[in-house]
Formats: C-alpha cells, sequence, structure tokens
C-alpha cells in the first residue's frame, strides 16, 4: 500500500507539474509547488515511520514511537516553504495566458490524488498529518480545475483569484497541522474511554487502582503509571502475577503501564503530579 501512495502521488504532482509550467496558470503553478511538498513530505514521512517501529534500546528506553513525528515536522517545514514560494510569485501581478490544457492536467493529477489519499488514511498513525495535506492537493485540483478553465475562457484574474485561495488554504492547513501536532508533542492525556479500558482491566483482576496517569504517545500508543492499593497482609505473589496479567492484556490495547503499590494504611494523596 505505501509503493502505491508514493507512486500515486508522484504521478499526480508529475500531471500538475506539466499544467504549471508549460500551460500558463498561476493557479496551476501553486496545485504543482505543493504537489513537489507533497511528494517530498511522503517520502520523510515514510523515513520516520520506519525509525519508530525500533524496539527500546540504550538510548530509547520507552521505544522510538514519536520518532515518527519527524514526519509531520518536515511536512510542516516543506509546506512553509512552499507557502513562502507561492506568495512571492502572487506578488507580481501582471496579465498572463492560461491555456486550455492547464484544467487538463489538474483534472488528471485530481485522480492520482484520490488514489493515494484513500491508501494513505488506511496507514494511519504519522500518516495521518500526510493525508490531510494530500487531502488539501485534492481541494486545490477542483479549484484549479474551475479557475484555469475560467481563467483561459474569460480571464486571468480568475485564474490568479484561484491560486490566492490555494495559498491562503495552505496558511489554514498549516496551523490545523501544528496544533495537531503540539497536542502530542506536549503529552496530553488520552480520551477517558482509555482511561476506563485500564481500570476495568485492574477490577477484572481484583486490583484496587489509586491513581492513573497517562499521556498520549502518538495517536495510538500510551504510557503511565498506576498505583494499586494493598494490605499488609496481602500475598505479593499472587499480587504479581495479577499486576503481570493486567499489563500483558493492557500491550493489546498498545498501553505501557509501570505499576507501583502503596499501603492502604499509609496517608495518601492522588493529585497529577505527585
Amino acid at each position: 500500500m505505501l509503493t502505491l501512495t508514493i507512486l500515486f502521488s508522484g504521478l499526480g504532482g508529475v500531471f500538475k507539474i506539466l499544467g504549471g509550467v508549460l500551460y500558463g496558470s498561476k493557479a496551476v503553478f501553486v496545485d504543482a509547488m505543493t504537489s513537489v511538498a507533497n511528494l517530498m513530505a511522503l517520502l520523510l514521512a515514510v523515513r520516520y515511520w520506519r525509525d519508530s517501529l525500533k524496539p527500546p534500546d540504550e538510548d530509547h528506553h520507552f521505544g522510538h514511537y514519536k520518532l515518527a513525528f519527524g514526519g509531520s515536522i518536515s511536512t510542516l517545514m516543506i509546506y512553509s516553504f512552499v507557502a513562502g514560494v507561492v506568495t512571492l510569485k502572487l506578488v507580481e501581478l501582471r496579465e498572463y495566458t492560461v491555456s486550455l490544457e492547464a484544467p487538463l492536467m489538474a483534472f488528471l493529477g485530481v485522480s492520482c490524488y484520490l488514489i493515494a489519499i484513500a491508501i494513505s488514511r488506511r496507514l494511519r498513525g504519522a500518516f495521518t498529518h500526510y493525508s490531510k495535506f494530500t487531502v488539501s492537493e485534492l481541494i486545490e485540483g477542483v479549484v484549479v480545475i474551475t479557475s484555469s478553465l475560467a481563467g483561459a475562457l474569460l480571464s486571468y484574474l480568475i485564474d490568479y483569484a484561484g491560486a490566492l485561495f490555494l495559498t491562503l488554504y495552505i496558511f489554514y492547513e498549516l496551523r490545523d497541522v501544528f496544533s495537531e501536532v503540539m497536542e502530542y508533542v506536549g503529552d496530553r492525556a488520552p480520551s477517558p474511554d482509555v482511561a476506563r479500558t485500564i481500570r476495568e482491566e485492574f477490577s477484572k483482576n481484583n486490583l484496587s487502582l489509586g491513581s492513573l496517569r497517562l499521556r498520549n504517545v502518538d495517536g495510538t500508543h500510551y504510557q503511565g503509571v498506576a498505583t494499586v492499593l494493598v494490605s499488609p497482609d496481602e500475598d505479593m505473589m499472587s499480587l504479581s502475577r495479577r499486576v503481570d496479567e493486567v499489563k500483558k492484556s493492557l500491550r493489546d490495547h498498545r498501553v505501557d503501564l509501570v505499576v507501583e503499590f502503596k499501603l492502604r494504611t499509609q496517608e495518601m494523596s492522588f493529585e497529577y503530579g505527585e
């Protein structure tokens, strides 16, 4: 599936570059630039995604999951550069001619990106942010087909307006993806459903759960610390065995927990960050 995503993204980019460079449309030029960025972002996302699959080692005790965000950060950098380039292109407003071949090339590019979007969304993980920009390629393609066709038949100003809209949309997507990346980088707690699943696992094994602190690592993996309340006369062998069962079960849900024990007789506070 990954190979197909790269293939169709690249093919869609080729059509748009032809339309933008050879046939005079500024709207298709903006679309072509984002197509190049799209392919570069995909290749970097693949590289960092593969790095994130590596097991824990001496330098990464909790695994390499967060390395996947290298792809998302690279995507932000590349599209920021493209946004600057196309902005400079649009600052210069002079009359130009749009060829009828431009909307045809844009249509062929959109067709390829439809397939790439469907595949990248199924890959999930780091490709979620990539697919968001690929969706923008689809939106851009629809705008470009319309504006470049009207620019060829009516006025170049319609084509220019389409290019301006695409540029503004790039900035909107940059802000949106940046916000999402920061949610994960900031170690935000996962949804209540994840915490509920964890508490149910402890309850099924007759373990009294005290505090529970969690973080969302990358959207699919979770890490945290749980406190189990125990009595002074409790069988530690049985207790450890049940805790191991919980941790094993939670790994199937991609949850990695460190479990601490606290005696019930102790004065306890369960404030976050304790």
